[in-house]
This record gives C-alpha cells, sequence and structure tokens, in this order.
C-alpha cells in the first residue's frame, strides 16, 4: 500500500503490479501507468488500467494531503464502501422495465396439523321475534367448534348478532338470505324485530 503526504503537484512512484488502482485517501489525485496510461481519480474510486508494474501518483489537489493508494489485479472494495446512504431527494422507479428475479434455492417447508373432528351436531328451534328484542342464540361452552346461524329468505327482517350487548344499532347484521358461521365459547345474542325468523346448528366436539 502506498501512503504518503503529498503537495500540491508533487509525484511519487509506487512499484505495484497490477490492473486495478483504488484511491483510498486524496481529494483528486492523477495515477499514470508504466504503460502511459493516465486517469484523474477521485477519494474512494477505484480505476482499471491495462497490466502495469509501476504508477506514478501525483496530488493534483489545491492542498497537502496524505495520498493513500491501493494497486492489485482483482477489483479494490473497501470495508466502508456503501455503509452509508443519504437519500435527500424523490427516488424515481420506472416501472416499464422489468426486474428479474431468481430463487435459486428453495428451503422445504413442513407445515402439520391437528384436525379435532366433530361427531355431534346440535339442530334448534328456529327463533321468531315478536317484537323488538334481544334473544339468547348459544350459551357460553368451550364445547363449540361452529355455531352456524342463518336468516331465512322469507324473514321479515335483519337480525343483529353480537354479545351480551347487541341491539338495533350493534351488532353484526345478517339480512333475510344471509348465512354465518362463528366459532367461539362465548355466548351469542341476537336483537331484531318483530317478524324476523333465525335457524341455527350448533356443531360440538365431545
Amino acid at each position: 500500500m502506498f501512503k504518503q503526504t503529498l503537495q500540491p503537484g508533487e509525484s511519487r512512484d509506487y512499484s505495484q503490479a497490477g490492473r486495478i488502482v483504488r484511491i483510498d485517501a486524496g481529494s483528486k489525485v492523477r495515477v499514470q501507468t508504466d504503460r502511459g496510461e493516465v486517469q484523474d481519480v477521485f477519494e474512494r474510486e477505484t480505476v482499471e488500467f491495462q497490466a502495469f508494474t509501476r504508477i506514478t501518483l501525483t496530488n493534483i489537489g489545491d492542498q497537502a494531503e496524505v495520498i493513500q493508494a491501493r494497486a492489485g489485479t482483482a477489483r479494490i472494495i473497501a470495508s466502508d464502501d456503501g455503509a452509508s446512504v443519504q437519500v435527500v431527494n424523490d427516488v424515481g422507479i420506472d416501472d416499464e422495465t422489468p426486474v428479474r428475479t431468481e430463487i435459486v434455492d428453495m428451503p422445504i417447508v413442513s407445515v402439520s396439523a391437528t384436525v379435532n373432528k366433530s361427531n355431534w351436531v346440535n339442530s334448534f328451534d328456529d327463533l321468531v321475534w315478536t317484537g323488538s328484542s334481544r334473544k339468547a342464540i348459544a350459551s357460553a361452552s368451550d364445547a363449540h367448534v361452529e355455531i352456524m346461524l342463518k336468516n331465512p329468505s322469507w324473514s321479515d327482517g335483519p337480525i343483529r348478532i353480537g354479545g351480551s350487548g347487541v341491539s338495533a344499532t350493534s351488532g353484526f347484521a345478517l339480512e333475510p338470505g344471509e348465512s354465518v358461521i362463528c366459532t367461539c365459547e362465548g355466548s351469542l345474542y341476537g336483537w331484531a324485530d318483530d317478524g324476523a325468523v333465525l335457524t341455527r346448528s350448533i356443531l360440538r366436539i365431545v
């Protein structure tokens, strides 16, 4: 590695064979190879030449500086290259240019699950509302797997489904002809106006 303090315009030879030169320090350095090639290189830049055995480094900055350079046959990347990037303006993305993505290694994914089977389906009489009111649909039970509810198409209006606080303005609304499946262990209540009908079945596991 070459490292010397050079005055403006001062030159020094660096005997090192290679094709690549990197300037680690020095605001602007002129690099000339023994093959006659010349390039002006800024700090932390890397340039490529024809194969050389010696280079001459000249400080072409306006003040004395420590010039630090390395030469070799492969591209030289310092550990701090690209360590910090600050974006100060908007970044535009050209969505017309396709981006090729290649998956070179796909790991094996194994998924296992336990499915509880039910052997008991309870059917209940339809719930019919005779006036705006709240009715209990199903009591709390850890035996519930699914509670299937349907507001028949012949019902006179929507039904609200929810907890004990369900009302005419809160809860999940089932319009005539709609159905829903609830997976829960808690109590379910319904609110409806006169003439609404709810059919239900509760799937339990034993």
